[in-house]
This record gives C-alpha cells, structure tokens and sequence, in this order.
C-alpha cells in the first residue's frame, strides 16, 4: 500500500515537460526591419510574453535565429502501462481523472474504437489477434478503446503515480494489459507513418489532423466530427475509415488527433481533399475545438482562423506585421488569406 504522502511528494516534484513552444525561453529573431532579441528568462510580467508571439507567428513576422530551450534530464526510471476500456468517453473521463489529479502523464495516447481494430489488425499473429479479443470479449468489451500510457522520473516516483493511475483507471471500467503494449507501441511508433506513401502509391488518399477542445465538448466533438468526415466522402463515392486518438493532455481538455483513409477519387483528388478538409474543419468550429492544437495554420486553415480568433487580434496580428515586414515578404499566406495576407 502507498501512502499518500508519497503519492502528494511524487505529485509535487513532477514538472510535466510540455509542448515546445512553452519550454522557449529566450530568442533572437531576425525581421526585414532589423533583429529582435529577447532574454532568456524563466517567467515574467512584463506585458504579453512576445516569446509566444515571434514562435506562433509561423514565419510570417520574422526568423528565429537563435533561441534557449528549457531542457530536462533523462529519467532514471520508466513505466509503461496499458488499458482497454469499453468505449472512447470511458477512456477519456479516466485520462481526465488522471490530469486533473496531478499525475501528468508523460505518454498518454487513447485510440478510439477503429483505431484500436487497426492497431490489433498488425499484432503478431492471428492467434495473438484472436487471443487478445477472445479475451476482450470475456471481459465484455466488444468495441474496446486503447489507452497506453508511461511515467518517467524516480523509481519511487513511477511507482506512485502508476498505482495512483491504475486505481483511478479501474473506476473507469479499465481492463488492465500490463506494459507491453505501450512498449511495443513505442518500438514501432516512428515506422508505421511510412505506410503513407505506400498508401499513395496504392491510389489510397490518407490526411491526418487534429484539434484540441474543452472535456466537456471532446466526446461530442469527436463524434461529430468522425460523422462530418465520413459523410463528406460517402457523398464522393468513396467511404473513409476514420481513426481518432487524444495525445495530450491538460487540466482543461485534450487534443483529438484524426487519421483518415480512402480511396483516391482518381482525376479529382484534389477536390476530394479539399471536401474531406473542409467537412473536418467545419465540424471542429461547431464543436467548439481549435482549427489546429499543433500542426499550426498555414493555408490549409487560414479560412477558419478568423472564425476563432476575431477580427481584432486578425488586425493586431496585421499591425505588428506592418511594423516588422513592411512589405510583407515573410512567409505571406500563411496565416490569413485574402488581400491583406499575414
């Protein structure tokens, strides 16, 4: 049994290592309009932090040149750990329990129901695959959704927070799988995005995207956005197989990560992309997601980013850039369309 000192200790000594525009701390960045440098410093108040502006700027308002990174040392220990839960709003009250309980999961990766078949469909053998489900099944879950998580810090740390995890796992209606499938997850993680160009060549379309949405929109969200992809190319004649996973966390919310296959609609490819593009993005608007959570902008989102920003920081955003890039030769488009591009 352990105790809860031990469990508030690990909370208390874990720093979630988070997205890298948050470990930025200094930068020099060059403009049209001469460099702009600013001091690496852990926080401040001093006005809007203009490190955020110049990363999230896209290379529209300049060139960074130089920047100090907040770096982490590499965990003397790590702990992987697995679950199926039956359906993806159960795996996704389990993560939130676990976010909002200080755990800051170092892996966190929930697949939803397709995604969960097409990673069972490459496991090992046949009879691994009919084993894991046969056994699913005896568990009662039919349609299950897999959640593969891992902890990193000190032995004792790992160990608190996985049992901590796993109690709060269990209310969710987890069933356990151990550390292997995380562990092999992480073996071939950086492989399978290479079945894409074999896709391609196949006369197969395969686009990936994603959103980031408040908990208590993620489930609907994902719903609707799952039907809005789907019938935008069923209507095209060619049905897609679409799979989801969240793969970051945070107090708040989470992001919904989509990938989406379908046969090449051959001499209007483009068109097809553009319908799947726009029924995606449309869907994300009205469920009240971000147009992007950490693909960034560019032109295949700018259309819906004043939907989600306003007019006025649009014309904020315009501003500055008119005081760095005066004739707007940095990266033009790639943020907003139209006649006045940023």
């Amino acid at each position: 049994m352990i105790s809860n000192d031990i469990i508030r200790t690990a909370q208390r000594e874990r720093i979630a290592h988070g997205r890298i525009d948050e470990n930025v701390c200094g930068l020099r960045c060059s403009t049209p309009n001469g460099p702009v440098e600013l001091p690496t410093t852990p926080a401040t108040a001093a006005g809007p932090n203009p490190r955020q502006l110049f990363v999230g700027s896209e290379g529209t308002l300049g060139i960074i040149t130089e920047a100090t990174l907040r770096i982490h040392r590499v965990p003397k220990a790590v702990l992987g750990d697995s679950w199926f839960f039956p359906d993806f709003a159960s795996g996704s009250a389990a993560l939130r329990e676990m976010e909002q309980s200080g755990l800051h999961l170092d892996i966190a990766r929930l697949s939803d129901a397709n995604e969960t078949a097409f990673g069972l469909a490459q496991l090992g053998s046949e009879l691994q695959r009919r084993g894991v489900l046969a056994y699913l099944r005896a568990r009662g879950l039919t349609t299950p959704c897999l959640l593969i998580v891992r902890y990193d810090g000190t032995p004792s740390d790992v160990r608190a927070r996985r049992s901590q995890g796993r109690s709060i796992v269990r209310r969710h209606q987890g069933v356990n799988l151990g550390a292997v499938p995380e562990t092999s997850w992480e073996k071939h993680r950086f492989s399978t995005p290479y079945l894409r160009d074999q896709l391609l060549r196949e006369g197969m379309i395969v686009e990936t995207m994603e959103t980031s949405a408040p908990w208590s929109k993620v489930n609907d969200l994902h719903g609707t956005m799952t039907a809005g992809i789907e019938t935008a190319m069923v209507e095209r004649g060619t049905p897609a197989f679409v799979l989801c996973h969240v793969s970051h966390l945070y107090a708040t919310g989470c992001s919904l990560y989509y990938t989406v296959f379908a046969k090449q609609e051959v001499g209007a490819e483009i068109a097809q992309w553009k319908a799947l593009k726009s029924a995606a993005s449309d869907a994300i608007m009205a469920g009240g997601g971000t147009i992007t959570h950490h693909h960034a902008v560019g032109t295949d989102h700018a259309p819906w980013l004043p939907a989600e920003a306003g007019q006025m920081w649009l014309r904020m955003l315009r501003a500055a850039k008119a005081e760095v890039d005066p004739t707007g030769i940095m990266n033009p488009g790639k943020l907003m369309n139209g006649p006045e591009r940023l």
